[in-house]
């Protein structure tokens, strides 16, 4: 099991990091990637998907960028959201790691959605929510319970 998940948060409940608030929801495991786009396209692969919510707690404007999550598995292999991993396959509404929907205003609240392309047969895993600050490195770990 993952060290880190001994001290994780469970799926659902709401963590505070730095300037944001995150929700995790709905994690699965995927064997294939489906775009959204026309022609429909899949790429098979290993991958661990979830959705999230994002409120900014700050009085100032928040970016959220693909470094503000990390998966790891119970190795301690870090996987960071990649570009093309989610710009085809996620939504742009849902997609705000890593498009224009990733500035939040004072207060605002966003539904996003995230894939992670992971080892074949790794578990294990958690997520760490981090702090739009990417000079601090804290952050709230989510046990994603498989």
């Amino acid at each position: 099991t993952n060290p880190q998940a001994e001290s994780a948060a469970v799926l659902g409940q709401t963590l505070a990091a730095g300037d944001v608030s995150w929700t995790v929801t709905d994690p699965t495991e995927e064997t294939e990637l489906h775009a959204y786009t026309f022609p429909p396209k899949s790429v098979p692969g290993s991958y661990v998907s979830m959705a999230f919510t994002v409120e900014n707690d700050s009085e100032e404007p928040v970016t959220l960028t693909g470094d503000t999550m990390t998966l790891l598995d119970a190795s301690g292999i870090e996987y960071q959201p990649e570009p093309d991993r989610n710009s085809t396959f996620v939504r742009p509404e849902l997609n705000i790691l890593f498009n224009e929907h990733s500035l939040l205003e004072p207060g605002e609240t966003k539904e996003g959605r995230v894939n992670f392309e992971v080892l074949p047969r790794a578990s294990g895993f958690v997520v760490l929510l981090g702090d739009t600050d990417p000079t601090t490195s804290g952050g709230e770990y989510v046990d994603l319970g498989f």
